[in-house]
């Protein structure tokens, strides 16, 4: 599989990598609320959110992608 294929396909993570992403997962959402508890309702918080969850989506994907199902192909 080349690395192109293997972005766009599942890959199976092992209960070590199911525990890291949930840690990944669990500190967001800390800081998701300590967010939303500290910045005023605005067009600035709500950019903050989103790009929050934009690099959680990438954190876990860096688990993913170097996953031991991944490696396997």
């Amino acid at each position: 599989m080349t690395n192109l294929e293997a972005r766009f396909v599942h890959h199976e993570l092992s209960p070590d990598e199911h525990r890291r992403v949930a840690d990944v997962r669990a500190a967001y959402l800390s800081l998701v609320r300590a967010v939303d508890g500290l910045l005023p309702p605005c067009r600035e918080q709500a950019l903050a959110m989103t790009h929050l969850e934009d690099s959680m989506m990438w954190a876990v994907k860096a688990i993913a992608m170097n996953s031991e199902g991944a490696r396997r192909g």
